[in-house]
């Protein structure tokens, strides 16, 4: 199937990243922007924002359509840091999807995960209390991963045992390193997007000579060229103090 045409369909999709610091939140998020790993990074002052394009085809439209829906990923990976915590309600607020991160080797991040699931699950709360006709287009839901699986032995490979708290979490294990799992929790991020999530689009202004590279992956079609906030980053992920979102 041949894709010319301009996508039909768009949604906006705000993803926050939270978790303790040292957890690979920013390696994970440049494993899924970019399929690249730095052993080199440093930790996340504020929070850093990183959008990318997601493309993919509608499975109920015809053999004959050309027609693609895209999904435009706008991410804010936050800093862990305890100096920084002050300033993640602005980031979470208004998001669709919330990514917690813990280390699998490390039971005390996992605790930490737990605080952030508890004061998302707040909010939620909050939110539908003064908005009893929130809809999933600005609902919150939230994935609890493990990052790290790389670092665990055969006898490990459970993790540690999770609190009560985050049995009715959608959970995930991914190494930033190797890129094990990464895909499976953004195609689950990907099939979780509802009808009403997408907005017609007459015209979308889609430069097929650029270079967004659209790539085969897991079956969807795959920009792997993040687009960047700012531009005053060597590596694409713009570092803010605050945020006016």
């Amino acid at each position: 199937m041949g894709y010319d045409n301009h996508p039909t369909k768009v949604a906006d999709l705000k993803v926050v990243l939270l978790g303790e610091s040292a957890v690979g939140k920013s390696s994970l998020v440049q494993r899924f922007a970019t399929n690249s790993f730095d052993n080199n990074r440093e930790s996340t002052i504020g929070a850093a924002f990183i959008t990318k394009k997601i493309y993919l085809s509608d499975e109920n439209l015809n053999n004959n359509s050309n027609e693609l829906k895209l999904i435009n990923f706008q991410i804010w990976d936050t800093a862990g840091q305890e100096r920084y915590k002050s300033l993640t309600p602005m980031y979470y607020r208004n998001a669709n999807v919330a990514i917690v991160v813990y280390d699998l080797t490390d039971y005390q991040s996992l605790k930490k995960a737990e605080n952030w699931v508890n004061e998302l699950k707040l909010y939620i709360r909050d939110n539908q209390f003064e908005n009893s006709s929130v809809s999933a287009k600005n609902s919150l839901t939230i994935y609890l991963v493990g990052n790290k699986l790389d670092l665990l032995s055969i006898k490990e490979n459970e993790g540690p045992e999770f609190p009560l708290s985050l049995n009715n979490i959608q959970t995930y294990k991914t190494s930033a390193l190797t890129g094990e799992g990464i895909d499976t929790l953004f195609n689950s991020i990907i099939n979780d997007v509802t009808d009403d999530q997408f907005v017609d689009v007459d015209d979308l202004d889609f430069d097929k000579n650029s270079k967004n590279h659209k790539n085969s992956r897991n079956g969807l079609l795959v920009d792997l060229t993040a687009g960047r906030g700012g531009t005053n980053s060597s590596d694409g992920f713009t570092e803010f103090g605050g945020c006016s979102c």
